[in-house]
């Protein structure tokens, strides 16, 4: 799940580089994306990838919150198909100083690797401790 693991990264690095939420104000937001295919060129297998981003912003009292959900429908050429449902929720403390996250991914409807963490400073443009634990397979 390399894919997944790069993109918790990206992520929790765009809060990171953002630097402290009490910084920011934004108000609530949420863009729904289609993802079509482009086209296809000679030498293919007929295959095509379709699918919907969805990003939401939002605040609660004492957090900022950021979900994003990717779902994309791979397609062979034979008609055998493949969907594959990304999820990332993410919780930040007003003052910058907490982040935790929640990860997911679902393959044609059930689960099949989940991942939280969280991650803190010590203060403002300071260093502190960060948990990332080993993906739970679904049962």
């Amino acid at each position: 799940m390399a894919l997944v693991s790069r993109t918790i990264f990206l992520v929790i690095a765009a809060f990171a580089a953002a630097g402290p939420a009490g910084a920011l104000e934004f108000l609530p937001h949420r863009a729904v994306y289609d993802l079509q295919p482009a086209a296809v060129g000679t030498g293919t297998t007929g295959g095509r990838i379709e699918g919907r981003l969805v990003l939401e912003l939002a605040a609660s009292c004492d957090r900022y919150l950021l979900n994003q959900r990717m779902l994309t429908r791979l397609v062979a050429g034979g008609g055998q198909h493949r969907v594959n449902d990304f999820r990332i929720a993410l919780s930040e403390s007003r003052d910058g100083l907490e982040l935790r996250f929640t990860t997911q991914h679902y393959v044609d409807g059930a689960l099949e690797e989940e991942r939280d963490g969280r991650a803190g400073l010590d203060g403002a443009r300071q260093g502190g401790p960060g948990c990332l634990p080993q993906a739970r397979a679904a049962d």
